[in-house]
């Protein structure tokens, strides 16, 4: 075991370690610590059980953030990697588990989770997506703009498809990816989330919208422009999607935030059972709305921009 020993300036831990199988080859990958003194080099740890490093512990030498095994033996690894200077040593980074079958076959990278959505009611954000095979957890990433995960990337530690929690008002950009005995998926669809609020005032949201919509179907993603007519009269926000399939919304403002409204996405000609999609917009201010709407075929994220 590798003390924890944190000097003055000390490096933070690495994060997003992350791999891949091929055969008894094992290929490593992290990312530097984002705070602290500079790193000198890297300790691997690996081990029988969660924690522990009774198998190996080694420094890698390098400050490189990658690295392969060859001619590893079949079995189970738990491992993670920890950032190491002159005055100390990391904390862990996320801990991975790790098969190793030992048959000289690859063990490819899993797909990402389909059908990730996010909603807020208040300050409690739920965010859902579709299982996949053989995960053995999920990890959620949030940051400030798109691609970005600089406000927290969390594994679940759990192989459960639904995650809620409080968040601070903001808006969040989201997505989901599922590991694997194989490694870490690429990123799930991204979810643009606004968390809080203020009343839009009365009819403020009537107008015409231009924007987006992102629809999720299976491992099939497609997104396209759209216009869109919207009616706000009281609580109610009604909106007519340009074009010939006479794609519509009908919503109703939350009680518990006022800048929340759910209800339905029409969308006729979908898939039977798809065409009425539940989920909601978020108004930020009186110039965006932005959300998502879900059935089990799939999501449907809108971002929208009024436009007069």
């Amino acid at each position: 075991m590798v003390p924890q020993d944190v000097g003055f300036d000390a490096p933070s831990a690495p994060s997003n370690l992350a791999f891949t199988v091929s055969g008894t080859t094992v290929i490593f990958t992290w990312s530097p610590p984002g705070s602290g003194g500079a790193t000198s080099s890297y300790i691997i740890e690996a081990g029988s059980g969660s924690g522990l490093s009774d198998i190996v512990s080694f420094n890698t030498g390098s400050t490189a953030t990658t690295l392969t095994v060859t001619s590893v033996p079949a079995g189970t690894y738990l491992v993670r990697v920890r950032a190491r200077n002159a005055d100390g040593t990391s904390g862990p980074s996320n801990e991975v588990t790790i098969v190793v079958d030992g048959g000289g076959g690859s063990c490819p990278a899993p797909a990402a989770p389909a059908g990730f959505g996010a909603s807020a009611t208040g300050n409690t954000v739920t965010l859902t997506w579709n299982a996949v095979a053989g995960a053995l957890s999920y990890v959620i990433e949030a940051g400030s703009a798109s691609g970005a995960g600089n406000i927290f990337t969390f594994d679940t530690n759990s192989t459960a498809t639904s995650f809620s929690g409080n968040a601070p008002n903001s808006t969040y950009f989201l997505r989901v990816r599922v590991r694997t005995a194989c490694g870490l998926s690429a990123a799930s669809n991204e979810v643009a989330l606004t968390v809080g609020g203020s009343t839009p005032p009365a009819g403020s949201l009537t107008g015409f919208w231009r924007g987006t919509v992102t629809v999720v179907e299976g491992s099939s993603t497609t997104t396209q422009e759209i216009e869109v007519d919207v009616t706000h009269s009281g609580t109610r926000l009604t909106g007519l999607v340009r074009g010939g399939r006479q794609v519509t919304l009908d919503l109703t403002q939350s009680a518990s935030d006022p800048s929340r409204y759910d209800g339905i996405l029409y969308v006729p000609g979908d898939t039977s059972g798809c065409e009425s999609k539940q989920g909601g917009l978020t108004a930020q201010g009186t110039t965006r709305l932005s959300g998502t709407f879900t059935t089990g075929c799939g999501a449907n994220t809108i971002d929208i921009t009024k436009v007069s």
